[in-house]
């Protein structure tokens, strides 16, 4: 479903829902134009991310808020993606329970990859109880490529992740912050910090610290809005 579209960089630019066939494509679009710059991810080392965070954004594309940005002519070039699903409680309080039991199998060596924010996924769940819902919109991650970024692209995928959303019947939309330019425009979306979380915090079932290197930043934080 075609969404918008506008112009940039004298470029034609269509932007639509994602649909499961493009899950490979955004995969390897955030592999090359994210992860590999994203010193905040949850994973051993620093410009890699965890399976299990990947899979997460991928689950996100099959429930309809998912929105990508490409050039409008033969090339269809991707220049941009906003990841976003609707979670149920059930599903995020399994997850949670799953990845609690991941941390204590694992324990965490270094020579494994995947470290599960199990701190972040409790204040995650106790969203639903604040907003009595029973499901809400995680906003994953908005990337734009870097030759088209400053011309607004990134906040017009997440108002539209969020129009679809509220589409949907979503009442709450909510998303994590790691960066100071994150939660810039976070606020500027009228979105309310309600939780924030230090990365050293961030302990395994053993109470040891599961980053090996800390992000730019000391903490992130977790934002609500109503839609």
């Amino acid at each position: 479903m075609t969404l918008l579209r506008t112009i940039i960089r004298n470029r034609s630019i269509l932007i639509r829902l994602c649909e499961k066939s493009d899950s490979n494509r955004v995969r390897n679009f955030l592999r090359s134009d994210f992860y590999i710059h994203d010193q905040s991810s949850h994973s051993r080392t620093t410009g890699r991310q965890s399976r299990e965070d990947e899979d997460l954004e991928m689950k996100s594309i099959d429930s309809g808020c998912a929105v990508l940005a490409t050039t409008d002519d033969r090339q269809q070039e991707l220049i941009g993606v906003g990841t976003a699903g609707i979670f149920r409680e059930e599903e995020i309080r399994r997850d949670l329970q799953r990845l609690i039991k991941l941390s204590t199998l694992r324990g965490y060596p270094n020579d494994l990859e995947p470290v599960i924010f199990v701190q972040e996924m409790k204040l995650r769940s106790r969203i639903f109880e604040k907003y009595q819902v029973n499901s809400a919109c995680y906003l994953g991650i908005t990337v734009v490529r870097p030759d088209f970024q400053r011309f607004s692209l990134g906040n017009t995928l997440i108002q539209l992740n969020m129009k679809c959303a509220k589409d949907l019947g979503s009442t709450v939309a909510f998303g994590v912050s790691v960066t100071e330019q994150g939660i810039r425009i976070m606020e500027s979306n009228n979105f309310t910090a309600i939780y924030t979380l230090k990365y050293v915090d961030y302990q395994d079932y053993r109470g040891l610290s599961t980053y090996n290197y800390l992000p730019p930043e000391a903490y992130c934080k977790i934002f609500c809005k109503i839609l």
